[in-house]
């Protein structure tokens, strides 16, 4: 079977299903100059997460930037406003 592209885009999943039965299937362009054609391949493998792939890849995280400011440092970061009043 010959379809042109634009029938292919708007049926690919009958098409799909056709080549998996067995048909040919035979995408051209306009001019029927090019073409494609479209076959079953059998099971397709999934590919498993790879856990850990960054590991080693990344530098060491500082954990000190992840600390809380103490109020000195609030009140020169301007964060006056964040302090509880001292009474």
């Amino acid at each position: 079977m010959i379809v042109t592209l634009k029938d292919a885009q708007s049926n690919l999943t009958k098409l799909v299903q056709r080549a998996l039965d067995g048909e040919e299937i035979v995408i051209a362009d306009k001019s029927a100059e090019a073409g494609v054609k479209l076959v079953p391949v059998g099971p397709v493998p999934r590919k498993r997460p790879q856990y850990g792939h960054w590991a080693g890849k990344m530098p060491p995280m500082d954990l000190e930037r992840f600390r809380p400011l103490t109020d000195e440092e609030l009140r020169e970061e301007g964060f006056e406003l964040c302090l509880p009043d001292d009474k």
